[in-house]
């Protein structure tokens, strides 16, 4: 019983951040990978028959994503990094049970080539997963479920320059800030979100791409909090992946809580 307990906390971990439902996550997570084939040039991309030019393009962004991911989150990498790169939409889907882009999920990154569309954001991808990876690596299964969504999608969209986010600006972020229609950036989390995760439908977020709005508004505050107390902001980051609680962390090293930090950042907007 415990260890079907701690199966379904690794799933849920790995799906409640990305809106699937964790009956979605408990089938697919079975799906197997042995027919994939090992990328020569970098043994840690794996790719699906007919995949390797998409391959190709992954692994050669996945250096300097992994630097920047590294540099950003203060840090190496703990564990092995694996890249599944997908022939098509239909398998990403089958493999992940979301019809998304990229993910990060059974202790890798799996890449849809639907990234192919606009070739440029591949690289923000990759990041943007990496930066969940890391995260995931250093913290296990159920101290990452203790993250909130808004912190982990706005670190990432954060560590990536934007992955997950570009089809937004910063002045719709401003705008819809000014406007309200933005999310609350909560300090608990945990198994109820492995049921109703918080994104932007949770915040009822009205937009063509909401789920582009919620990310960018997220990694707008992430820098926020980055850009005006840096020192502050290392410490916290250094703190989370030596297991302090998200709330006591962010607490000690902002000596206020989030929604207060939130206020200073939406007044800033405000009279900007």
């Amino acid at each position: 019983m415990k260890n079907v307990y701690q199966l379904t906390i690794t799933i849920g971990c790995l799906f409640c951040f990305s809106g699937c439902a964790l009956h979605d996550g408990i089938t697919n997570y079975f799906n197997s990978t042995d027919h994939y084939l090992n990328f020569k040039q970098d043994q840690r991309v794996m790719y699906e028959p007919g995949a390797e030019e998409f391959a190709a393009t992954a692994a050669s962004e996945l250096p300097l994503a992994i630097k920047k991911v590294e540099s950003r989150q203060y840090s190496t990498f703990s564990d092995k990094i694996m890249i599944y790169v997908t022939k098509t939409p239909e398998s990403f889907k089958k493999m992940t049970g979301r019809g998304v882009s990229a993910m990060m999920y059974r202790k890798s990154i799996f890449l849809s080539p639907k990234l192919l569309e606009k070739p440029d954001t591949i690289k923000l991808y990759i990041a943007h997963e990496l930066s969940h990876l890391h995260l995931h690596q250093h913290l296990g299964d159920y101290a990452y479920l203790g993250i909130p969504s808004w912190f982990l999608e706005g670190l990432a969209a954060f560590v990536s320059d934007g992955g997950g986010a570009e089809n937004v600006t910063d002045d719709e972020v401003m705008e819809s800030i000014r406007s309200g229609n933005h999310f609350i950036p909560f300090e608990n989390s945990g198994l109820r979100d492995l049921f109703r995760p918080r994104y932007a439908s949770y915040f009822k977020i009205r937009h063509k791409f909401k789920h582009h709005l919620f990310y960018r508004q997220c990694m707008l505050f992430v820098s926020f909090l980055e850009n005006e107390h840096p020192a502050q902001f290392k410490k916290f980051i250094i703190d989370l992946k030596n297991g302090i609680d998200f709330s006591d962390s962010f607490r000690i090293s902002f000596e206020a809580d989030a929604m207060t930090k939130w206020n200073e950042f939406k007044t800033k907007i405000i009279e900007s």
